[in-house]
Protein backbone atom coordinates (compact mmCIF):
# COMPACT_ATOMS: atom_id res chain seq x y z
CA UNK A 1 0.00 0.00 0.00
CA UNK A 2 2.92 2.42 1.30
CA UNK A 3 4.41 1.85 -1.78
CA UNK A 4 1.34 2.63 -4.15
CA UNK A 5 0.87 5.69 -2.37
CA UNK A 6 4.34 6.82 -2.79
CA UNK A 7 4.47 6.29 -6.66
CA UNK A 8 1.78 8.81 -7.35
CA UNK A 9 2.67 12.31 -7.78
CA UNK A 10 2.31 15.06 -5.85
CA UNK A 11 1.43 13.08 -2.38
CA UNK A 12 1.55 15.59 -0.10
CA UNK A 13 -2.28 17.08 -1.55
CA UNK A 14 -3.68 13.95 -2.44
CA UNK A 15 -3.61 12.13 0.84
CA UNK A 16 -4.95 14.78 3.09
CA UNK A 17 -7.96 14.81 0.49
CA UNK A 18 -8.50 11.38 0.61
CA UNK A 19 -8.98 11.57 4.63
CA UNK A 20 -11.27 15.04 4.94
CA UNK A 21 -12.36 16.20 1.70
CA UNK A 22 -15.64 18.03 1.78
CA UNK A 23 -16.24 19.92 -1.39
CA UNK A 24 -14.79 20.22 -4.83
CA UNK A 25 -14.73 23.73 -6.61
CA UNK A 26 -17.22 23.87 -8.72
CA UNK A 27 -15.20 26.32 -11.06
CA UNK A 28 -11.74 24.55 -11.08
CA UNK A 29 -12.44 21.35 -9.42
CA UNK A 30 -9.83 21.46 -6.90
CA UNK A 31 -10.85 19.45 -3.89
CA UNK A 32 -11.11 21.52 -0.48
CA UNK A 33 -11.13 20.74 3.20
CA UNK A 34 -14.64 20.90 5.16
CA UNK A 35 -13.37 23.90 6.67
CA UNK A 36 -12.53 25.82 4.01
CA UNK A 37 -14.94 29.12 2.68
CA UNK A 38 -12.92 29.62 -0.31
CA UNK A 39 -11.41 27.47 -3.21
CA UNK A 40 -7.63 27.20 -2.18
CA UNK A 41 -6.63 26.88 -5.66
CA UNK A 42 -9.18 29.84 -7.50
CA UNK A 43 -10.05 31.82 -4.51
CA UNK A 44 -13.54 31.75 -5.65
CA UNK A 45 -16.11 32.06 -2.29
CA UNK A 46 -18.62 29.63 -1.33
CA UNK A 47 -22.06 31.24 0.09
CA UNK A 48 -22.11 32.78 3.52
CA UNK A 49 -24.64 31.62 6.02
CA UNK A 50 -24.92 34.43 7.92
CA UNK A 51 -27.06 33.09 10.72
CA UNK A 52 -29.93 29.74 10.78
CA UNK A 53 -31.91 30.18 13.89
CA UNK A 54 -34.72 29.65 15.56
CA UNK A 55 -37.29 31.94 18.53
CA UNK A 56 -37.04 28.27 20.48
CA UNK A 57 -35.86 25.06 19.91
CA UNK A 58 -38.50 23.03 22.20
CA UNK A 59 -41.80 21.89 20.45
CA UNK A 60 -44.76 22.42 22.04
CA UNK A 61 -47.59 20.47 19.90
CA UNK A 62 -49.56 22.68 18.01
CA UNK A 63 -47.75 26.10 18.28
CA UNK A 64 -45.68 27.04 15.66
CA UNK A 65 -41.94 27.51 16.05
CA UNK A 66 -40.44 30.23 13.91
CA UNK A 67 -37.59 29.82 11.69
CA UNK A 68 -35.06 32.55 10.33
CA UNK A 69 -32.36 33.01 8.26
CA UNK A 70 -29.78 35.36 6.14
CA UNK A 71 -27.51 34.44 3.36
CA UNK A 72 -25.00 36.14 1.33
CA UNK A 73 -23.59 34.75 -2.28
CA UNK A 74 -26.31 32.35 -2.90
CA UNK A 75 -28.06 32.02 -5.99
CA UNK A 76 -30.00 28.83 -4.55
CA UNK A 77 -31.12 28.38 -1.12
CA UNK A 78 -33.04 25.48 0.44
CA UNK A 79 -34.70 24.40 4.05
CA UNK A 80 -34.81 20.31 4.72
CA UNK A 81 -37.31 18.71 5.21
CA UNK A 82 -40.12 20.78 4.23
CA UNK A 83 -37.70 21.41 1.05
CA UNK A 84 -39.11 24.71 -0.24
CA UNK A 85 -37.08 27.20 -1.97
CA UNK A 86 -36.30 30.49 0.14
CA UNK A 87 -34.79 33.38 -0.16
CA UNK A 88 -31.34 34.13 1.01
CA UNK A 89 -32.97 36.37 3.73
CA UNK A 90 -36.26 34.65 5.19
CA UNK A 91 -38.14 33.13 7.94
CA UNK A 92 -41.08 30.28 8.38
CA UNK A 93 -43.23 28.88 10.71
CA UNK A 94 -43.26 24.99 11.12
CA UNK A 95 -45.13 22.61 13.40
CA UNK A 96 -43.30 19.64 13.78
CA UNK A 97 -44.60 16.80 15.88
CA UNK A 98 -41.54 15.11 16.81
CA UNK A 99 -37.83 15.91 17.46
CA UNK A 100 -36.57 17.45 13.87
CA UNK A 101 -33.52 18.89 12.43
CA UNK A 102 -34.16 21.33 9.72
CA UNK A 103 -30.97 22.09 7.36
CA UNK A 104 -30.21 25.35 5.59
CA UNK A 105 -28.47 24.19 2.24
CA UNK A 106 -27.17 27.68 0.35
CA UNK A 107 -25.49 27.03 -3.00
CA UNK A 108 -23.59 28.99 -5.59
CA UNK A 109 -21.24 28.10 -8.68
CA UNK A 110 -18.46 27.53 -6.26
CA UNK A 111 -20.32 24.76 -4.09
CA UNK A 112 -23.06 24.92 -1.19
CA UNK A 113 -22.28 24.76 2.52
CA UNK A 114 -25.38 23.56 5.26
CA UNK A 115 -26.44 24.74 8.69
CA UNK A 116 -28.23 22.36 10.90
CA UNK A 117 -31.17 23.15 13.83
CA UNK A 118 -32.47 20.40 15.86
CA UNK A 119 -35.95 21.06 17.47
CA UNK A 120 -37.10 18.87 20.18
CA UNK A 121 -40.40 17.75 21.59
CA UNK A 122 -39.93 16.29 25.16
CA UNK A 123 -42.52 13.83 26.22
CA UNK A 124 -45.84 14.98 27.08
CA UNK A 125 -46.92 16.09 30.76
CA UNK A 126 -50.01 15.82 31.90
CA UNK A 127 -50.66 18.84 34.71
CA UNK A 128 -54.31 17.48 35.64
CA UNK A 129 -56.86 14.81 34.92
CA UNK A 130 -59.98 14.66 36.93
CA UNK A 131 -64.03 14.44 37.09
CA UNK A 132 -66.63 16.64 37.47
CA UNK A 133 -67.64 14.03 39.64
CA UNK A 134 -66.06 11.17 41.43
CA UNK A 135 -69.84 8.87 41.56
CA UNK A 136 -70.82 7.69 38.13
CA UNK A 137 -74.65 7.95 37.44
CA UNK A 138 -75.59 5.43 34.82
CA UNK A 139 -77.40 7.10 31.90
CA UNK A 140 -76.04 10.53 32.65
CA UNK A 141 -72.63 11.95 31.38
CA UNK A 142 -69.35 11.77 33.50
CA UNK A 143 -67.30 14.91 32.52
CA UNK A 144 -63.67 14.20 32.03
CA UNK A 145 -61.40 17.67 32.18
CA UNK A 146 -57.47 17.58 32.04
CA UNK A 147 -54.36 19.96 31.01
CA UNK A 148 -51.57 17.65 28.94
CA UNK A 149 -48.50 19.36 27.10
CA UNK A 150 -47.36 18.15 24.07
CA UNK A 151 -49.96 15.37 24.15
CA UNK A 152 -50.00 13.90 20.71
CA UNK A 153 -52.85 11.55 21.59
CA UNK A 154 -54.62 10.84 24.70
CA UNK A 155 -56.67 8.04 25.87
CA UNK A 156 -58.48 6.91 28.46
CA UNK A 157 -58.66 3.06 29.18
CA UNK A 158 -61.53 0.97 30.50
CA UNK A 159 -63.43 1.85 27.07
CA UNK A 160 -63.73 4.90 26.93
CA UNK A 161 -60.76 5.09 24.28
CA UNK A 162 -59.09 7.85 22.34
CA UNK A 163 -60.45 11.92 23.00
CA UNK A 164 -61.05 14.09 20.57
CA UNK A 165 -61.07 16.97 22.47
CA UNK A 166 -57.72 18.46 24.12
CA UNK A 167 -59.55 20.00 27.72
CA UNK A 168 -62.64 17.95 28.52
CA UNK A 169 -64.85 14.56 27.48
CA UNK A 170 -68.45 13.85 28.10
CA UNK A 171 -68.59 10.04 28.88
CA UNK A 172 -71.52 7.45 29.86
CA UNK A 173 -69.87 4.94 32.08
CA UNK A 174 -71.63 2.27 33.60
CA UNK A 175 -68.37 0.13 35.72
CA UNK A 176 -66.78 2.10 38.65
CA UNK A 177 -63.06 1.48 39.12
CA UNK A 178 -59.72 3.49 37.88
CA UNK A 179 -59.63 4.92 35.17
CA UNK A 180 -56.29 6.24 33.65
CA UNK A 181 -55.33 9.48 31.26
CA UNK A 182 -52.29 8.10 29.10
CA UNK A 183 -50.81 10.93 27.04
CA UNK A 184 -48.10 9.78 24.05
CA UNK A 185 -46.40 11.56 21.44
CA UNK A 186 -43.21 10.59 19.65
CA UNK A 187 -40.98 11.09 22.41
CA UNK A 188 -42.78 8.68 24.69
CA UNK A 189 -45.89 9.13 27.69
CA UNK A 190 -47.46 10.10 30.67
CA UNK A 191 -50.40 8.84 32.86
CA UNK A 192 -52.37 10.06 35.24
CA UNK A 193 -55.14 8.34 37.07
CA UNK A 194 -58.77 9.12 39.36
CA UNK A 195 -60.88 6.58 40.50
CA UNK A 196 -64.94 6.76 40.63
CA UNK A 197 -67.45 4.64 42.06
CA UNK A 198 -70.69 3.50 41.35
CA UNK A 199 -73.48 3.11 43.87
CA UNK A 200 -76.15 0.83 44.11
CA UNK A 201 -79.49 1.32 41.90
CA UNK A 202 -82.16 2.99 43.24
CA UNK A 203 -85.78 2.25 43.00
CA UNK A 204 -87.71 5.94 43.76
CA UNK A 205 -91.41 4.46 43.39
CA UNK A 206 -92.70 1.21 42.32
CA UNK A 207 -96.51 1.47 42.48
CA UNK A 208 -99.88 -0.17 40.87
CA UNK A 209 -102.29 2.44 38.91
CA UNK A 210 -104.77 -0.07 40.93
CA UNK A 211 -104.01 -2.73 43.21
CA UNK A 212 -107.59 -4.75 42.30
CA UNK A 213 -107.41 -6.89 39.09
CA UNK A 214 -110.51 -6.72 36.83
CA UNK A 215 -110.27 -9.26 34.38
CA UNK A 216 -110.55 -8.27 31.11
CA UNK A 217 -108.72 -4.51 31.75
CA UNK A 218 -105.39 -3.06 31.69
CA UNK A 219 -103.41 -3.43 35.16
CA UNK A 220 -101.02 -1.07 34.98
CA UNK A 221 -97.56 -1.07 36.91
CA UNK A 222 -95.12 2.25 37.14
CA UNK A 223 -91.95 2.98 38.31
CA UNK A 224 -88.69 5.37 38.67
CA UNK A 225 -85.26 3.68 38.83
CA UNK A 226 -81.88 5.53 39.20
CA UNK A 227 -78.17 3.92 38.59
CA UNK A 228 -79.19 1.20 36.85
CA UNK A 229 -78.12 -0.75 33.86
CA UNK A 230 -80.96 -3.60 33.64
CA UNK A 231 -84.09 -3.29 35.07
CA UNK A 232 -86.35 -6.71 35.10
CA UNK A 233 -90.04 -7.67 36.01
CA UNK A 234 -91.30 -10.68 37.40
CA UNK A 235 -93.13 -13.25 37.00
CA UNK A 236 -92.59 -13.82 33.04
CA UNK A 237 -92.18 -10.33 32.24
CA UNK A 238 -88.12 -10.01 31.55
CA UNK A 239 -86.38 -7.37 30.82
CA UNK A 240 -88.15 -3.49 31.12
CA UNK A 241 -84.65 -1.54 30.72
CA UNK A 242 -85.39 1.89 29.36
CA UNK A 243 -89.39 1.82 29.90
CA UNK A 244 -91.12 3.39 32.93
CA UNK A 245 -94.33 1.55 32.88
CA UNK A 246 -95.83 -1.52 32.10
CA UNK A 247 -99.72 -2.98 30.61
CA UNK A 248 -100.93 -6.42 32.10
CA UNK A 249 -103.56 -8.75 31.98
CA UNK A 250 -103.25 -10.64 35.08
CA UNK A 251 -106.38 -13.55 35.88
CA UNK A 252 -105.21 -14.16 39.50
CA UNK A 253 -104.01 -12.64 42.19
CA UNK A 254 -100.24 -11.92 41.80
CA UNK A 255 -97.37 -10.30 43.34
CA UNK A 256 -94.93 -8.39 40.56
CA UNK A 257 -90.74 -7.93 41.39
CA UNK A 258 -89.02 -5.05 40.05
CA UNK A 259 -85.33 -5.63 39.74
CA UNK A 260 -82.93 -3.13 39.23
CA UNK A 261 -79.18 -3.99 38.95
CA UNK A 262 -75.80 -2.30 37.72
CA UNK A 263 -71.93 -3.33 38.39
CA UNK A 264 -72.38 -2.93 41.62
CA UNK A 265 -75.11 -4.61 42.51
CA UNK A 266 -78.85 -5.48 42.35
CA UNK A 267 -82.39 -3.72 44.69
CA UNK A 268 -86.07 -5.20 43.92
CA UNK A 269 -89.17 -3.69 45.13
CA UNK A 270 -92.69 -5.50 45.08
CA UNK A 271 -95.98 -4.90 44.13
CA UNK A 272 -99.15 -7.20 45.20
CA UNK A 273 -102.11 -6.99 42.56
CA UNK A 274 -105.25 -8.96 43.69
CA UNK A 275 -108.24 -10.53 42.41
CA UNK A 276 -111.05 -10.28 44.87
CA UNK A 277 -114.06 -12.90 44.39
CA UNK A 278 -116.59 -12.24 41.10
CA UNK A 279 -118.39 -9.36 41.88
CA UNK A 280 -122.12 -9.26 40.68
CA UNK A 281 -123.21 -5.71 39.70
CA UNK A 282 -125.84 -6.40 38.30
CA UNK A 283 -128.21 -9.72 38.45
CA UNK A 284 -131.91 -8.19 37.60
CA UNK A 285 -135.16 -8.59 35.62
CA UNK A 286 -137.59 -6.52 33.78
CA UNK A 287 -140.31 -7.60 35.66
CA UNK A 288 -140.94 -9.78 38.31
CA UNK A 289 -143.70 -10.87 37.19
CA UNK A 290 -144.58 -12.96 34.21
CA UNK A 291 -148.51 -11.61 33.29
CA UNK A 292 -150.68 -14.47 31.44
CA UNK A 293 -147.12 -16.17 30.65
CA UNK A 294 -145.42 -13.70 29.20
CA UNK A 295 -141.35 -13.48 28.80
CA UNK A 296 -139.66 -11.60 31.09
CA UNK A 297 -135.75 -10.07 30.50
CA UNK A 298 -132.98 -10.94 32.67
CA UNK A 299 -129.61 -9.18 32.21
CA UNK A 300 -126.65 -9.24 34.32
CA UNK A 301 -122.88 -7.81 34.41
CA UNK A 302 -120.16 -9.84 36.26
CA UNK A 303 -116.67 -8.76 36.83
CA UNK A 304 -113.76 -11.26 37.62
CA UNK A 305 -115.19 -14.12 36.92
CA UNK A 306 -113.90 -16.56 34.43
CA UNK A 307 -117.03 -18.61 34.14
CA UNK A 308 -120.27 -17.69 34.26
CA UNK A 309 -123.74 -19.56 34.83
CA UNK A 310 -127.73 -19.07 35.12
CA UNK A 311 -129.88 -22.35 36.14
CA UNK A 312 -132.13 -23.72 35.48
CA UNK A 313 -132.20 -23.67 31.61
CA UNK A 314 -130.27 -20.73 30.83
CA UNK A 315 -126.61 -21.90 30.71
CA UNK A 316 -122.91 -20.33 30.71
CA UNK A 317 -123.40 -17.01 29.74
CA UNK A 318 -120.62 -13.69 28.94
CA UNK A 319 -119.74 -11.33 31.78
CA UNK A 320 -122.59 -9.08 30.22
CA UNK A 321 -125.88 -9.48 28.65
CA UNK A 322 -129.38 -9.82 28.20
CA UNK A 323 -132.19 -12.74 27.51
CA UNK A 324 -135.58 -13.48 27.50
CA UNK A 325 -137.30 -16.06 29.97
CA UNK A 326 -140.78 -17.50 29.95
CA UNK A 327 -141.83 -18.75 32.87
CA UNK A 328 -143.38 -22.05 33.00
CA UNK A 329 -144.26 -22.59 37.00
CA UNK A 330 -146.02 -20.12 39.63
CA UNK A 331 -142.45 -19.37 40.88
CA UNK A 332 -139.04 -19.42 38.82
CA UNK A 333 -135.69 -19.28 40.81
CA UNK A 334 -133.02 -17.73 38.86
CA UNK A 335 -129.60 -18.23 39.93
CA UNK A 336 -126.46 -16.68 38.56
CA UNK A 337 -123.21 -18.04 39.75
CA UNK A 338 -119.76 -16.44 38.67
CA UNK A 339 -116.85 -18.52 39.19
CA UNK A 340 -113.31 -16.80 39.90
CA UNK A 341 -109.71 -17.96 40.78
CA UNK A 342 -110.97 -16.11 44.17
CA UNK A 343 -114.10 -17.37 44.68
CA UNK A 344 -117.11 -18.08 44.13
CA UNK A 345 -120.35 -15.75 44.23
CA UNK A 346 -124.08 -16.21 43.30
CA UNK A 347 -127.03 -14.22 42.60
CA UNK A 348 -130.68 -14.64 42.93
CA UNK A 349 -134.13 -13.84 41.40
CA UNK A 350 -137.28 -15.00 41.42
CA UNK A 351 -140.21 -14.54 38.86
CA UNK A 352 -143.51 -15.33 39.27
CA UNK A 353 -146.82 -15.88 37.18
CA UNK A 354 -149.77 -13.28 37.24
CA UNK A 355 -152.29 -15.02 38.28
CA UNK A 356 -150.15 -17.75 39.93
CA UNK A 357 -151.64 -21.43 39.41
CA UNK A 358 -152.88 -22.88 42.46
CA UNK A 359 -151.59 -26.15 41.69
CA UNK A 360 -147.88 -24.81 42.53
CA UNK A 361 -149.58 -23.25 45.54
CA UNK A 362 -149.29 -24.28 49.14
CA UNK A 363 -152.95 -24.87 50.89
CA UNK A 364 -153.60 -25.57 54.06
CA UNK A 365 -156.71 -26.15 56.21
CA UNK A 366 -158.58 -26.99 59.14
CA UNK A 367 -156.88 -30.28 59.42
CA UNK A 368 -153.42 -28.93 59.10
CA UNK A 369 -152.98 -30.95 55.85
CA UNK A 370 -150.48 -29.22 53.48
CA UNK A 371 -150.36 -30.21 49.75
CA UNK A 372 -148.35 -28.76 47.56
CA UNK A 373 -149.60 -29.49 43.58
CA UNK A 374 -145.93 -29.56 42.04
CA UNK A 375 -145.95 -32.89 44.49
CA UNK A 376 -149.36 -33.99 44.70
CA UNK A 377 -149.40 -37.10 43.99
CA UNK A 378 -146.50 -38.57 46.11
CA UNK A 379 -148.44 -36.30 48.67
CA UNK A 380 -151.52 -37.88 47.97
CA UNK A 381 -150.06 -41.56 48.49
CA UNK A 382 -150.21 -40.19 52.21
CA UNK A 383 -153.25 -38.64 52.88
CA UNK A 384 -156.57 -40.35 54.53
CA UNK A 385 -159.04 -40.31 51.29
CA UNK A 386 -162.21 -40.05 53.76
CA UNK A 387 -160.63 -37.03 55.82
CA UNK A 388 -159.42 -35.32 53.07
CA UNK A 389 -162.94 -35.47 50.98
CA UNK A 390 -164.99 -34.46 54.32
CA UNK A 391 -161.98 -31.43 54.91
CA UNK A 392 -162.42 -30.33 51.20
CA UNK A 393 -165.95 -30.69 50.93
CA UNK A 394 -165.92 -28.67 54.33
CA UNK A 395 -163.55 -26.02 53.63
CA UNK A 396 -162.63 -25.79 49.48
CA UNK A 397 -166.13 -24.11 48.73
CA UNK A 398 -166.33 -21.20 46.43
CA UNK A 399 -168.81 -19.81 49.61
CA UNK A 400 -165.89 -20.39 51.91
CA UNK A 401 -164.45 -16.71 52.03
CA UNK A 402 -162.19 -17.88 55.16
CA UNK A 403 -160.41 -19.82 52.65
CA UNK A 404 -160.04 -17.50 49.49
CA UNK A 405 -158.61 -14.64 52.18
CA UNK A 406 -156.12 -17.16 53.59
CA UNK A 407 -155.04 -17.77 49.70
CA UNK A 408 -155.04 -14.19 48.81
CA UNK A 409 -153.09 -13.47 51.94
CA UNK A 410 -150.60 -16.35 51.01
CA UNK A 411 -150.90 -14.47 46.72
CA UNK A 412 -149.84 -11.08 48.37
CA UNK A 413 -146.57 -12.06 50.50
CA UNK A 414 -144.92 -14.40 48.19
CA UNK A 415 -145.99 -12.35 44.85
CA UNK A 416 -145.52 -8.58 46.68
CA UNK A 417 -148.43 -8.28 44.83
CA UNK A 418 -150.14 -4.36 45.72
CA UNK A 419 -154.02 -4.40 46.87
CA UNK A 420 -155.05 -3.58 42.74
CA UNK A 421 -153.49 -6.30 41.47
CA UNK A 422 -154.91 -8.68 43.96
CA UNK A 423 -158.56 -7.28 43.47
CA UNK A 424 -157.63 -8.27 39.91
CA UNK A 425 -156.75 -11.84 40.36
CA UNK A 426 -159.67 -13.05 43.43
CA UNK A 427 -162.06 -14.05 40.28
CA UNK A 428 -158.95 -16.13 38.95
CA UNK A 429 -158.72 -17.76 42.34
CA UNK A 430 -161.99 -18.84 42.58
CA UNK A 431 -161.48 -20.68 39.39
CA UNK A 432 -158.39 -22.22 40.21
CA UNK A 433 -159.99 -23.36 43.57
CA UNK A 434 -162.56 -24.79 41.78
CA UNK A 435 -160.47 -26.58 39.76
CA UNK A 436 -158.29 -27.50 42.31
CA UNK A 437 -160.88 -29.42 44.03
CA UNK A 438 -162.36 -31.30 41.40
CA UNK A 439 -158.98 -32.90 40.45
CA UNK A 440 -158.39 -33.76 44.05
CA UNK A 441 -161.63 -34.88 45.26
CA UNK A 442 -161.49 -37.22 41.72
CA UNK A 443 -158.08 -38.75 42.76
CA UNK A 444 -159.12 -39.50 45.91
CA UNK A 445 -162.55 -41.49 44.49
CA UNK A 446 -160.15 -43.64 42.53
CA UNK A 447 -158.40 -44.67 45.50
Amino acid sequence: MDKAISSLPNKRTIVPALKSLQWECGHCGHGNWKEATACKKCGADLPVVLHFTANTTQITLGEPIRLSWEVEGASKVQVIPDEEIATPSGEMDVYPRETTSYRLIAENKTGRIEKTLTLVLSPPKIIDFAATEDVIQVDYPCIFHWEVENGDELIIDRGVGKLSGRSFAEVLLEEPGIYTLTAINASGQDQAQIELSLPLPEIGVFYAGSELIRLGQASWLHWEVNNATEISLSPEIGSVTGQTKRELFPDRTTEYTLRASNYSGAVEAKVKLTLPPPLIREFATSSPISTEGEPVTISWNVENAYRIEIVPDVGEVEPEGSCKIKPYKAYTDLRLRAYGHSGVSEGEIMITLFPLPLEEAMVSGPTDTFIHMEKQDEQIEHVNPEAAIRSLEKNLTLENDFLVEELEIQRAKEMDLTDEMLAMQRPSIRRELKALFKKVKSKLNKR
